[in-house]
């Protein structure tokens, strides 16, 4: 796609080398599909591969996976300017040895088309490919498999320094602290101490406590799991959810969203023990972020107070673009949250003058049951959009800014989306309508539950001698007969 968006001079002249062994009909199909199925030469598996690179202008390494990626470093020492993306276990080489470009954790085709467009064009490839050929003279960039085989070896002794075979076998407890919290705890940092921190309790469900503490001058919030049981578990499974059995989840939650540049929390502790998921013990802690103000909270009053003035008007586009932004990334780069309502997005907002500041952050959190893969299913996009939807519709949003909200999601005019997508987006509306209507009886129903409790307290208070209400009617009825 990147090669298709080149301006039709550009790609003229360019010509793509595509070397490995592997199945190419699916690729043909889709340089076919885009236009440039003349510009892609896919050459197999080859043994010239330097020479291929020195007769290059460029290597393209657009990976989504990809553990090391050494052709990113044989490039650069060949002197080949570089254009990877950061998941590559090397993609740091390209930017110590200022050999080219690396891209934005959060992945955009529009970045990648322009960073090609622009590599392509540069007057700086003279100077990547120098640099390159310089930083290859390091010769520790040579001894990485020894320094991997001393790692392996040291770590190997340790362990059998430290655990006896038995213990090695049963040993089932993984712990991690950062320095700063360690320091604050005072020793109090095993396992067993993390999980029976006192505090303020903010939430407790089936096998699942979260509550606030302080050590040092830090708020903490501790989430820990106690497991939930088998019952659960195969509850869930029959509905065909996926069960939330410990903090593993929301570790690797946390991680993913910052990898994405998504405002979130920071982990400071994590810990697990047992593997029986049924019963096993975990817990994450964050850092207390710097505001607890939900966009439930915050964007409730816009409906009886509609934002009026210039800065309340920026600061709710600017929160619609936020939450827009948020939702497209995270469905783009194939994880969901299952719990994503307004609650859920803590909004820190700051101002200069009339503009919203570039260090305000809109924070999504509570990540235990997002769920990663790679791409996102229809499904669940559409479940979490529908909860957006759900949880604003109180709020006072127009039919402008539902639009504007599909518009951006979308990246396409509106007239487009209408056109095409409107199944999506009937999928959500019906979703979100359903959700609302069933808080509305649920909330219809506690209400009279709490009246009729309420009744009856007062019953229950009046003397024995009193004529209670229910005996007034009775009364009144036999005197009407």
């Amino acid at each position: 796609m990147a090669l298709a968006a080149l301006p039709p001079e550009l790609l003229e002249k360019t010509k793509l080398f595509v070397v490995g062994q592997d199945k190419i009909d699916n690729f043909q199909r889709i340089a076919k599909k885009h236009g440039v199925a003349d510009q892609i030469h896919f050459l197999g598996g080859r043994k010239d591969v330097p020479a291929l690179m020195k007769a290059g202008d460029m290597l393209l390494h657009p990976a989504y996976a990809e553990t090391t990626g050494g052709v990113l470093l044989e490039a650069i020492v060949s002197g080949l300017p570089v254009l990877a993306t950061p998941v590559c276990g090397y993609a740091p080489h390209i930017k110590m040895a200022e050999a080219g470009h690396v891209l934005r954790k959060r992945f955009s085709q529009e970045e990648l088309n322009e960073k090609l467009h622009e590599m392509l064009l540069s007057e700086q490839k003279e100077v990547w490919r120098q640099n390159g050929l310089k930083y290859g003279q390091n010769p520790s960039l040579y001894v990485m498999p020894q320094r991997a085989v001393d790692f392996i070896e040291q770590t190997c002794a340790q362990r059998s320094l430290y655990l006896s075979r038995a213990d090695m076998k049963t040993s089932d407890e993984q712990l991690y602290i950062t320095n700063e919290l360690r320091q604050a705890l005072r020793g109090e940092d095993s396992f067993y101490q993390m999980m029976n921190i006192e505090g303020k309790v903010y939430r407790e469900a089936l096998g699942r406590r979260t509550l606030r503490f302080t050590r040092g001058e830090k708020d903490y919030f501790l989430k820990m799991h106690t497991g939930v049981g088998w019952a659960e578990i195969f509850k869930n499974i029959i509905y065909l959810r996926a069960p939330v059995v410990g903090a593993l989840n929301e570790w690797h939650g946390v991680h993913r969203l910052r990898d994405l540049e998504i405002d979130t929390m920071t982990v400071s502790a994590y810990g697990i023990r047992g593997r029986n998921p049924a019963t096993k013990h975990s817990f994450i802690v964050t850092e207390a972020l710097p505001t607890e103000t939900s966009l439930e909270d915050f964007c409730g009053e816009w409906a009886e107070t509609p934002p009026r003035s210039l800065k309340e008007i920026r600061l709710k586009r600017w929160i619609l673009n936020k939450v827009v932004e948020t939702a497209r990334v995270i469905h783009e780069n194939g994880a969901n949250h299952r719990d994503f309502y307004l609650c859920h997005f803590l909004l820190d907002a700051h101002f200069e003058q009339d503009y919203v500041s570039p260090e305000s952050k809109l924070y999504l959190i509570d990540l235990h049951r997002i769920q990663m893969r790679r791409k996102t299913p229809e499904r669940w996009a559409v479940k979490d959009i529908a909860g957006l939807y759900y949880s604003s519709k109180d709020i006072g949003l127009t039919q402008r800014d539902l639009f504007r909200f599909m518009t951006l999601y979308r990246g396409k005019p509106l007239r487009e989306i209408l056109r095409t997508e409107m199944s999506f987006w009937r999928k959500v509306v019906s979703r979100g309508n359903k959700l609302y209507e069933s808080e509305k009886r649920k909330a219809r129903a506690l209400e009279s539950l709490q009246r009729q409790k309420a009744q009856e307290r007062l019953q229950d208070s009046l003397p024995d001698d009193a004529i209670k209400p229910k005996q007034q009617v009775f009364m009144r009825n036999q005197i009407g007969k």
